[in-house]
């Protein structure tokens, strides 16, 4: 096999995590569920072997579309404490987030690597890395800090993924016929 075009399905979770570090630690998670779909396409550029003709090393390409993804408001928290500044002076401190789903990082773009070993003939052995890039947040979540409600501080947190991973796999190839062909017959 020269090349393939492939395609698929993956649940895909966003996860972005806060820690407020004070006398008694905040843990915040914001978790968002995605479902993707991988349209990819692989070119053979090394055949290892003349007789296991699908054995070689695979480059490809690809994208991971979500067409589930859209704006809205995921979840958020207000934290409030006093805080003594002088023997006669308190100061209220007020912690504010809103985090959201953007809606903007509907498409990610996708390279790999595979080496593949046939085993049988109708199992295969591979390799794989891949790496994938989203040019858009995802996820984004914006916090205030005030004092004597006043604004002190914004602090703006995105999550815009790189993702990689590697991996083995054993493929069943089903419904495979394979013709070879003598140059003398």
């Amino acid at each position: 096999m020269r090349w393939s075009l492939e395609t698929g399905y993956i649940h895909n979770p966003s996860n972005l995590a806060f820690w407020i570090v004070t006398s008694r630690p905040y843990q915040f998670l914001v978790n968002d569920l995605q479902h993707t779909i991988p349209l990819g396409f692989k070119w053979c550029v090394l055949r290892i072997g003349k007789i296991q003709k699908q054995s070689g090393i695979y480059v490809g390409g690809g994208f991971l579309w979500t067409p589930s993804r859209s704006y809205q408001e995921i979840n958020g928290f207000r934290l409030a404490g006093l805080s003594r500044v002088s023997k006669n002076r308190i100061d209220t401190i007020l912690v504010e987030n809103q985090s959201f789903t953007t809606g903007r990082a509907k498409i990610e773009w996708e390279g790999s690597l595979e080496v593949v070993g046939r085993v049988g003939n109708h199992f295969e052995l591979v390799g794989f890395g891949r790496f994938g890039y989203v040019g858009h947040s995802a996820l984004a979540s914006n916090s205030e800090l005030s004092i004597n409600r006043i604004s002190q501080n914004i602090s703006i947190a995105t999550l815009r993924p790189s993702t990689y991973y590697f991996g083995v796999s054993v493929r069943f190839l089903y419904g495979l016929k394979n013709a070879y062909r003598s140059r003398y017959e």
